[in-house]
């Protein structure tokens, strides 16, 4: 499932739910270190407790 795209030198490239939340999260910390407990919480929900997705 598709839910956007964005285009980086206007190559355009879907990307599923996760990623775009993931993305979004990282372009809006760009120079700072993001927790993975962070990561977690904001893109896959409080109902996942493994860092192993971020790894």
């Amino acid at each position: 499932m598709v839910i956007s795209e964005v285009a980086p030198n206007g190559v355009a490239i879907d990307l599923t739910p996760i990623e775009y939340r993931l993305l979004t999260e990282l372009v809006n910390h760009i120079g700072t270190p993001v927790p993975p407990t962070d990561l977690l919480e904001r893109v896959w929900g409080p109902n996942y407790e493994t860092e192993n997705l971020i790894k």
